[in-house]
């Protein structure tokens, strides 16, 4: 008769040598996950931060884009000057951003008339009275017209108080105006 054992054990090594490898490796496979958990969780933490901010910094943008196309409404070329515009992005009746709009005008150049169209309707009102020559710019009598193209950059300081986003944005823009108004706002 053929006698066999079987061995429970690997040779060299004990039941009780065994028992504490599989509690051993089970809890370093515990850490390993809960690092990963966290490690996880302070990532979305950080996108979520992330996008916030650049929500927050869009609607600082929006806001001064809206405040620029109120001054530009306006006939801003008259009496340049800085002023605070309101803006309500999400129309409920808290105003979510306070805009310093400020105009500037970097050059002007008088029109001459020869450059006008006399049956323009835009250019008539600057050849009126021509014969006088044009005031506040110079140039020789009947040569310039009376009105002058200007440009203008306009600049916005949007900030919100709460989030602490701020955007400045620059727009420039050509604008005809009188002589008279040109030689005061363009000095």
């Amino acid at each position: 008769m053929i006698r066999t054992t079987h061995r429970s054990h690997r040779p060299g090594c004990t039941p009780k040598l065994q028992a504490g490898a599989t509690l051993f490796v089970t809890l370093i496979m515990l850490v390993m996950l809960t690092l990963i958990v966290f490690t996880a969780a302070r990532l979305s933490s950080s996108n979520l931060l992330v996008v916030g901010n650049l929500q927050h910094q869009d609607e600082a943008m929006t806001a001064a884009n809206l405040a620029i196309e109120h001054v530009l409404s306006t006939d801003f070329t008259i009496a340049p000057a800085a002023s605070a515009v309101s803006v309500d992005l999400e129309k409920d009746g808290t105003l979510d951003f306070e805009v310093q709009v400020t105009p500037a005008c970097l050059r002007a150049r008088v029109i001459p008339t020869a450059e006008l169209n006399a049956s323009n309707p835009a250019d008539q009102g600057c050849l009126l009275g021509m014969g006088t020559g044009a005031g506040g710019l110079g140039g020789a009598a009947g040569t310039l017209s009376f009105c002058a193209e200007t440009l203008w950059e306009i600049r916005a300081v949007a900030a919100h108080a709460q989030t602490g986003a701020r955007v400045v944005v620059r727009q420039g823009i050509a604008r005809r105006i009188s002589t008279a108004f040109a030689s005061s706002a363009c000095s």
